[in-house]
């Protein structure tokens, strides 16, 4: 079984960024994910920080599940920062 990273630049420092996130004037969200070709029926591991504006990020991070769902076989998160995590305390 393959296992395939893909880094985003909020991750950079856990390997060298693999997928391109941008931001128009307008503050919408481009996301790339470079050779995404390469991921069919391969497991794959999202390094993704959740930080700093994590509204925005968050729903960065679904665009890029909804991408990447569509080539791998089994997908896995490595989130190091879960906002909203102790908001009830």
């Amino acid at each position: 079984m393959s296992m395939q990273k893909l880094i985003t630049p909020y991750c950079a420092d856990f390997g060298k960024p693999n997928v391109v996130i941008k931001h128009f004037p307008d503050s919408e969200s481009y996301i790339f994910i470079r050779k995404v070709e390469t991921l069919k029926n391969k497991s794959v591991t999202i390094y993704h920080r959740l930080y700093s504006d994590p509204d925005k990020i968050i729903f960065e991070l679904l665009i890029l599940l909804s991408r990447v769902s569509k080539e791998t076989r089994n997908i896995e998160l490595f989130v190091p920062y879960l906002p909203y995590a102790r908001q009830d305390r």
